[in-house]
C-alpha cells in the first residue's frame, strides 16, 4: 500500500527550485509561500525574510501610484510627501507567517502606511500635547477625529510608498531585532541576567518617502491644516509604527513647494522694510509704483498693499497726511478694496 502525499508535499515537489522574479507580489509571497517546515527555525526565517525584501515591485504600480496622486491632489492641492528618517516598521505585531510582520498593500504588495494609523497618531498626539483644547471631550477633538456618535470632518488617508524613493531605490529590507532577556519580557519572572542568551528576530523594515493627504468638507479647510500641523508634528517627534524608542518610524514633511509670485512679494515687502524712517518720503514712492506695475496676483498685491499702508501709518500722523496726498497712496489701497 503506498503512502499517501499530502498537497503541502506535492506542491514542494512541483514548486521546487522556483523563486520569485521582479514584480511578484510581495505580499502573496511573504504570506502564502513556505514551502516546507524549515521555516520555522531561525536561520530558515532569516533568508526568507531576506528573499522577500530583494523581490523587485511591480512596473504596474508606478501607473498606479500616478494615478492615486492625481487624485489625492484634487482632494487636497497641499498633500506633500513625508520621507522615512530612518527605517519604518510599521504592522510589526501583526499576524504573519514569521514571527513580526509588515503592512504591505493588498493588490500590489508595496508597504503603505494606513490613515487609520496617521488618525490616531495625530489624535493621541493632540491629546498629550495640544493642550487642554484637544482633549477627548473638547469640540475640536470631535470637529478633526470624530468620537462614538459621529466621524471627525477631517478624512486621513492611506500613505502610498512613492516608487523608487527607499533606500537604493528599494521600499523593503532585511532587519534583526535582537532580544536579549527573552524570559524577563515573556514574564516568567526571570530577572535579566549577563548569561541569558540572545535571540535574533528577523523581520522586514521600509524606508523611502510616503504620501500623505487628507480631506476636508468645503468650509472646513482650516480644521484639515490645523490636523496637518498636528500630523506633521508627531511623525517628526514621537513616530509611526512599531520600535520607534528605537529611532524607527519618524518621518519628516517635504518642504511646502514655492511659489515664484509669492516670492517676488516677499522681496518687495523686504524692500519696503529696508527703507529707513528718515528715507521713506523720498523712496516709499518708488516701491509704491513697483508694487502697481508688477504682474502679481490679486492676493500677492494686496499683501504688499497692506504691508506698505502699515509702513506708513506707523510713521505716524504727519507722515500719514503727507503720504495720503500722493496720486500713488490712493492708488495702493485701492487695492485693500478690491
Amino acid at each position: 500500500m503506498s503512502a499517501q502525499v499530502t498537497r503541502r508535499e506535492r506542491l514542494n515537489e512541483v514548486m521546487k527550485g522556483f523563486k520569485p522574479t521582479s514584480g511578484t507580489n510581495i505580499g502573496l509571497w511573504l504570506d502564502k509561500y513556505i514551502l516546507d517546515a524549515t521555516h520555522t527555525d531561525k536561520e530558515s526565517r532569516a533568508l526568507f525574510a531576506r528573499e522577500v525584501s530583494a523581490i523587485d515591485m511591480s512596473a504596474e504600480y508606478d501607473w498606479f501610484f500616478k494615478n492615486w496622486e492625481s487624485y489625492l491632489r484634487e482632494m487636497d492641492p497641499a498633500c506633500r510627501k513625508a520621507k522615512v528618517g530612518n527605517r519604518l516598521a510599521i504592522g510589526l505585531g501583526s499576524e504573519g507567517v514569521l514571527e513580526t510582520s509588515v503592512t504591505l498593500h493588498r493588490t500590489y504588495g508595496v508597504p503603505y502606511v494606513p490613515g487609520s494609523a496617521l488618525k490616531g497618531l495625530a489624535a493621541a498626539f493632540a491629546r498629550q500635547y495640544c493642550g487642554p483644547d484637544w482633549q477627548i471631550a473638547s469640540d475640536n477633538f470631535r470637529v478633526v477625529f470624530g468620537d462614538t456618535e459621529s466621524a471627525g470632518y477631517v478624512t486621513f488617508f492611506d500613505a502610498l510608498y512613492v516608487p523608487k524613493s527607499g533606500l537604493n531605490a528599494k521600499a523593503l529590507h532585511f532587519d534583526v531585532m535582537t532580544v536579549h532577556h527573552r524570559g524577563y519580557y515573556e514574564g516568567k519572572n526571570q530577572p535579566p541576567a549577563d548569561w541569558d542568551d540572545p535571540n535574533p528576530v528577523p523581520f522586514i523594515s521600509a524606508t523611502g518617502e510616503y504620501l500623505i493627504a487628507l480631506a476636508a468638507p468645503e468650509g472646513c479647510e482650516a480644521w484639515r491644516e490645523l490636523a496637518r500641523e498636528i500630523l506633521v508634528s508627531a511623525l517628526e517627534n514621537e513616530g509611526i509604527g512599531g520600535k520607534t524608542s528605537s529611532g524607527y518610524g519618524r518621518m519628516t514633511m517635504e518642504a511646502e513647494p514655492v511659489d515664484p509670485e509669492q516670492q517676488k512679494a516677499q522681496a518687495l515687502m523686504l524692500s519696503i522694510k529696508a527703507i529707513p524712517i528718515e528715507k521713506l518720503s523720498s523712496e516709499l514712492g518708488q516701491q509704491a509704483t513697483a508694487l502697481l506695475s508688477s504682474q502679481l496676483p490679486g492676493k500677492y498685491k494686496r499683501q504688499v498693499a497692506e504691508y506698505l499702508v502699515k509702513r506708513v501709518n506707523d510713521a505716524g500722523g504727519k507722515q500719514r497726511k503727507k503720504f495720503a496726498e500722493k496720486p500713488w497712496f490712493a492708488e495702493v489701497e485701492r487695492l485693500l478694496i478690491d
